[in-house]
């Protein structure tokens, strides 16, 4: 899959950014944000903060998976299915996300009640305003909160 915008090449970027790079894997996501000047090394942040998250690895992966799929983020998609495989998730669920059949996947996986409205907000399309009051109201306020959705009990 070929980049849709052009990338940076390292002529181009500052010696800081080059040496980020240099320690990343070599992914075009993160050579395009390295072209945004100062956005590589807060990117990385944002994508420590979701990888070392309060859900638990194969749960992430899941619900990435499950917004590419629903957005047809294809890019996402190849990078995650990897990434799922990786912490443990078998073909027979990534293939059934990848049909559509989430229903089995997400219920197998008690997470259903959890993702599909998060997965209904991204195929509406909200503003941030309205990102803010869905997340209020559906989404848990703490880690344990989160743990105990995502196990399938709801108290």
């Amino acid at each position: 899959m070929s980049p849709k915008i052009p990338l940076p090449t390292d002529d181009e970027l500052e010696p800081r950014q080059r040496e980020l790079l240099g320690n990343l894997p070599p992914l075009n996501v993160f050579r395009m944000v390295a072209g945004a000047r100062r956005a590589l090394r807060p990117f990385l942040g944002l994508g420590a903060a979701v990888l070392n998250g309060p859900l638990d690895a194969r749960r992430r992966e899941i619900a990435v998976l499950r917004v590419a799929h629903a957005t047809d983020a294809r890019y996402e998609w190849v990078q995650h299915e990897q990434l799922g495989r990786n912490v443990g998730l078998t073909d027979t669920e990534i293939e059934a996300i990848a049909n559509d059949k989430v229903g089995v996947a997400t219920r197998v996986l008690a997470y259903h009640h959890m993702l599909e409205p998060a997965v209904d907000l991204v195929r509406r399309g909200v503003d941030d305003g309205g990102l803010g009051r869905e997340a209020a109201r559906c989404m848990p306020r703490r880690p344990e909160e989160i743990s105990r959705a995502s196990q399938g009990h709801d108290g």
